[in-house]
């Protein structure tokens, strides 16, 4: 079990001066933690913030726009592993009647993660 932030595999650097390189690995790694590591409630909680900062840097990169909403107009979604896409506004579950919105949210989170082209794969960054 982590129970220090010291054993957390993340940085404090500030997301707008990482590069994309960097970006990609510090995204992975706060994903491994968040999914597979068993990990004290508030160092969950620090690693889910550095998460969602590192995402959204990755967005301000990309000349992309979340869908909005039909229910509320957000253009905010989140999805649990095995669950629905949902609006993070108003709860909105997508289902099978909303397949075209769930393609439009594949794509757009698909964009933010490519960043410029390149899917991160693994290996070596330039900031390594």
């Amino acid at each position: 079990m982590i129970q220090t932030v010291d054993e957390l595999p993340i940085t404090d650097r500030d997301p707008a001066a990482m590069s994309n390189d960097a970006l990609h690995a510090e995204r992975r790694d706060t994903f491994d933690i968040t999914m597979f590591q068993d990990v004290e409630d508030e160092l969950l909680d620090a690693t889910l913030d550095r998460r969602e900062a590192i995402w959204d840097e990755m967005a301000s990169r990309v000349d992309a726009e979340p869908p909005a909403c039909p229910e509320c107009g957000a253009q905010s979604w989140t999805q649990t592993f095995g669950k629905p896409k949902e609006c993070v506004a108003c709860g909105l579950m997508l289902e099978s009647d909303h397949e075209e919105l769930i393609e439009e949210i594949t794509e757009y989170w698909s964009t933010v993660e490519l960043l410029d082209g390149n899917l991160y794969l693994g290996g070596a960054t330039d900031d390594d």
